[in-house]
């Protein structure tokens, strides 16, 4: 039977390891995302495209650092694992690099076959054995798995239909119209349409960042990322982070 010292352990090690997961899992599901949320919205396709192939590569590099930060593991395969996936990572990365770059010179179909062959190169990082595989192979590995707050976050990621999250308070509730004079105070989670003046803000939430792709009457495509309470501007809207995390926002939106 394990011991209690090692179960312990055990359930801090695989938390650990399901933090690195679930930022990748967040990443390999984007793509679809930005795709289903671009169908429903018609004429934003190169909005999110764009957007996706500016922050994939930043993006990737994020979950290398993850993985790299792992702390080494006491149960069976789980440094193997780590290594895995750090190889699988660094092996992909110079290739979405040159696929990601000078995204402002392309458009239409070269867009997306880009962003296809990104996703694919995203998808294809599965080591094996793969976690679940570890996780299914020892008993005591399922019961740290069970207890673990971050494998949770894994298994919401993975569901093809999560339970709606709850929405922190906020001055203005969940209410976008409330920003369309240019000053408020809302809560979102998911992918959030959200007027501020003559600028359409496509909101959603990835991992532990909030995403805003901004499109303008004239044209013009810009992304702002925020973690924490962090502020970000693109010079007509200023967007403040009061929290972020867990799959919601709170978040203060003005105009210059």
């Amino acid at each position: 039977m394990t011991q209690p010292s090692t179960a312990t352990q055990w359930v801090n090690e695989v938390d650990e390891v399901c933090e690195a997961v679930a930022g990748l899992e967040d990443l390999k599901n984007d793509y679809a995302q930005e795709q289903q949320q671009a169908a429903a919205r018609p004429g934003t396709e190169e909005v999110f495209l764009s957007s996706y192939l500016m922050r994939v590569t930043g993006r990737i590099e994020d979950a290398l650092g993850d993985f790299s930060q792992v702390s080494p593991t006491s149960f069976t395969g789980g440094d193997a694992l780590i290594s895995s996936y750090i190889r699988e990572l660094e092996h992909i990365l110079p290739e979405v690099g040159r696929l990601a770059e000078d995204v402002y010179l392309v458009s239409g179909q070269e867009l997306r076959d880009r962003g296809r062959l990104i996703a694919d190169l995203i998808t294809s990082v599965e080591p094996e054995p793969d976690l679940t595989e570890l996780v299914a192979a020892d008993t005591g590995l399922q019961q740290a798995y069970q207890l673990a707050s971050n494998c949770h976050f894994v298994e919401r990621i993975r569901s093809a239909s999560p339970s709606p999250l709850p929405l922190p308070a906020a001055a203005d509730g969940s209410n976008v119209e409330a920003c369309r004079d240019g000053q408020c105070q809302i809560a979102f989670s998911g992918y959030t349409d959200i007027p501020v003046g003559e600028t359409l803000v496509l909101a959603s939430i990835e991992f532990e960042d909030a995403v805003f792709r901004l499109a303008d009457p004239d044209g013009g495509i810009g992304v702002l990322t925020i973690s924490g309470q962090g502020v970000a501007s693109n010079g007509d809207v200023v967007i403040e982070g009061i929290q972020i995390g867990e799959g919601v926002a709170l978040v203060n939106i003005s105009t210059w």
